[in-house]
């Protein structure tokens, strides 16, 4: 693999690598979508929705479209971030439960 693509895929993967974005990204997958639409769906604050957008934009990710002062986005890969998804939830699912708790208790003894 060429060093320039093996950096693509790895500021895609960073982009994507936050829960918030990857919910973005999964509701995206319905279609378009105005900033508010997405606070309302994920659950944050409308600032913290836009910045995400900014980055996942920036990663190539998705398209900003403006209509007047409100901004709606779509997915500017939509097969590529389904597959990831796909990917990521077989991943995920195969995953025993209790090796995910064992995990958590780790990650949170190493954070001390």
């Amino acid at each position: 693999m060429r060093q320039t693509t093996a950096q693509e895929r790895a500021t895609l993967l960073q982009a994507m690598a936050h829960p918030t974005r990857l919910l973005i990204l999964e509701k995206l997958l319905a279609g378009r979508m105005c900033v508010s639409d997405l606070q309302g769906l994920v659950d944050v604050p409308q600032p913290n929705v836009s910045q995400h957008l900014s980055l996942l934009k920036k990663a190539g990710l998705v398209v900003c479209h403006k209509r007047g002062t409100v901004r709606c986005y779509h997915l500017a890969k939509p097969a590529l971030v389904r597959d990831i998804l796909a990917v990521l939830g077989r991943s995920y699912r195969a995953v025993a439960p209790r090796e995910l708790d064992a995990c958590s208790a780790a990650g949170r003894r190493a954070r001390r």
